[in-house]
């Protein structure tokens, strides 16, 4: 898939609200399983749709490519970050920073409504 920020933009409001979608197939899509180990950030994942806190929305990763978009339906507000990966020279383990980002961005937006930001 190949997109921009201003497709994401708009993905990213049609994904969480299930614009695109059947009702029954939204409600589907949305019953949430709690991600073991981000209790913290109540992350949780349903089909094809991630949600951590009240953001709801998805990340990508390529090779050498990072992307984060998220809707967070209270503000009716879009978050989408994209970032180049590069190694990490400790452990040689690709950094993905779109997702820490998404969260610091909305902790700023949104300050005590999420999650970690309490």
């Amino acid at each position: 898939m190949v997109s921009d920020l201003e497709d994401l933009h708009v993905w990213a409001k049609a994904l969480a609200t299930g614009e695109l979608l059947s009702t029954a197939m939204q409600k589907e899509r949305l019953e949430w399983v709690k991600v073991p180990g981000a209790e913290v950030i109540d992350a949780k994942y349903g089909l094809g749709i991630y949600s951590m806190g009240d953001l709801v929305g998805h990340d990508g990763m390529l090779w050498g490519y990072n992307s984060a978009m998220y809707y967070y339906p209270e503000e009716d507000s879009t978050i989408v970050v994209l970032f180049n990966r590069s190694m990490d020279q400790k452990d040689g383990q690709w950094v993905s920073p779109a997702d820490p980002f998404s969260m610091g961005a909305a902790a700023i937006l949104f300050p005590g409504k999420m999650p970690w930001d309490k």
